[in-house]
């Protein structure tokens, strides 16, 4: 996706840079809120290593928002698999996904 990316920018070795480390940055700084949320919301050694928030949510009774944690990640990888199948330029590459 980087590589696609590279040939749109005007300085290349700069905006990637700062997309990478930015991009990078961002995730970061969401993951540990997350990781707070959670250790916020349901004891250290209560936490299921398997299904941490989607337990986590039915511990403190919010049955509905246990599924939306547990839909979410489909939909997501539906949307970057749409994403890359539009970004393709051949239209062979329609058929591998």
């Amino acid at each position: 996706m980087v590589a696609s990316m590279a040939k749109e920018t005007k300085h290349p070795a700069r905006d990637i840079l700062i997309g990478l480390v930015g991009s990078m940055s961002m995730i970061t700084v969401i993951y540990c809120l997350m990781a707070l949320a959670l250790t916020m919301v349901v004891k250290y050694t209560q936490i299921d290593i398997n299904a941490a928030y989607s337990v986590a949510f039915e511990q403190i009774g919010m049955k509905w928002a246990k599924y939306l944690v547990s839909v979410s990640p489909a939909i997501s990888l539906q949307s970057t698999k749409n994403f890359m199948v539009l970004k393709t330029s051949t239209p062979c590459s329609l058929f591998f996904f």
